[in-house]
């Protein structure tokens, strides 16, 4: 009887899945595909969804190395126009909510009904062919006890940005990064989430709004009170009329959840106003675009619990912060000797 070769279990199913791109091409949009969603084949057979402006230059991305997310992306959604948030957040350094109506902030369209697309999360010029998944089984020790994340609870999100081939390369072959926000409108927030009728009543009720959710996670005691936002905005008539910002966060089953940033007046998530959020995001990115070579970026994430949105089906993170470090410093001697590159 012929013995089937052995493969090796565990290199099959924990280390991180990175694909090479190959024979990069655009494809032509989809009836009423918004404009901030382009698609391109990749040398695979499911074609991978691109956020941010149009005209992404495929040829630069031949031979480099992507990491594919799954991403729902809520229905009434917009894109945010990072260069004009930095823009903001730079030049007013105020404690009031971003306006959302700043010219420019938001892409045009949004998202009419929610989608499930495979989304491009990081490309990079080299690879590690042991990385595992868990981003935890990377880190050297001495990195784990200094800079995990400060409530002790190691959700160990990755960040997931976008690219911008149009603007000047930093590096030879080297492609500039930019954070991915959403910003979902109050008008969204203060919708019920569908109708029920209770045993016993015949009279239907209204379920729960999105705020009223919102209000009940940022509030919880048990939760990271002490980094939640003032309980005071709650009580205040159209407290989150500047809606929320949505940060994608990408867990490590490749699942996007979201860091959802409350857009207020005075101080918001972490008892840290919004504006200084953004920007100490936006500066970390910055940082990562420097040297992506030889850095690290990757986010801590603080919540004990995430909270799910049934009406967008996404769960949600109220404490979260993005840090870039040198990747000598982070990952262990075998994931920095197992690298690969064009």
């Amino acid at each position: 009887m012929k013995t089937l070769p052995k493969k090796n279990f565990y290199p099959n199913h924990s280390l991180q899945p990175i694909k090479k791109i190959n024979n990069p091409k655009t494809l032509l949009g989809e009836g009423r595909q918004p404009e901030f969603i382009q698609f391109l084949s990749i040398g695979q057979k499911e074609p991978v969804a691109f956020l941010g402006q149009k005209g992404i230059d495929a040829a630069k991305l031949a031979g480099k190395f992507i990491r594919i997310d799954r991403m729902v992306i809520p229905e009434a959604a917009r894109l945010v126009n990072p260069d004009i948030l930095e823009k903001i957040v730079r030049k007013k350094k105020d404690n009031k909510a971003i306006d959302i109506n700043t010219k420019g902030l938001l892409y045009k369209d949004q998202i009419q009904q929610g989608v499930l697309l495979n989304v491009s999360g990081m490309v990079e010029n080299e690879t590690y062919t042991k990385m595992s998944f868990h981003p935890c089984d990377n880190k050297k020790p001495p990195f784990l006890r200094l800079r995990h994340s400060e409530d002790g609870f190691k959700t160990c999100p990755k960040p997931q940005l976008m690219l911008n081939t149009s603007q000047t390369e930093i590096r030879p072959g080297e492609i500039r990064h930019k954070l991915v926000v959403f910003h979902m409108p109050y008008e969204e927030l203060i919708k019920p989430q569908g109708h029920y009728k209770s045993s016993g009543h015949k009279k239907e009720k209204t379920n729960y709004t999105i705020m009223q959710i919102l209000e009940m996670y940022f509030k919880d005691k048990k939760l990271t009170e002490h980094n939640n936002p003032p309980k005071k905005i709650w009580r205040k008539k159209k407290a989150l009329k500047g809606g929320v910002f949505l940060i994608p966060m990408v867990m490590p089953d490749d699942r996007v959840a979201y860091y959802c940033l409350l857009n207020v007046n005075g101080k918001s998530n972490r008892r840290i106003p919004v504006k200084k959020i953004l920007k100490n995001w936006l500066a970390a990115v910055k940082k990562y675009n420097k040297n992506q070579a030889g850095q690290w970026i990757g986010i801590a994430g603080n919540d004990g619990a995430l909270c799910f949105i049934d009406e967008w089906s996404i769960f949600l993170g109220k404490n979260a912060q993005l840090l870039v470090a040198d990747k000598k410093d982070v990952y262990k001697k075998s994931v920095l000797n197992s690298a690969i590159g064009k």
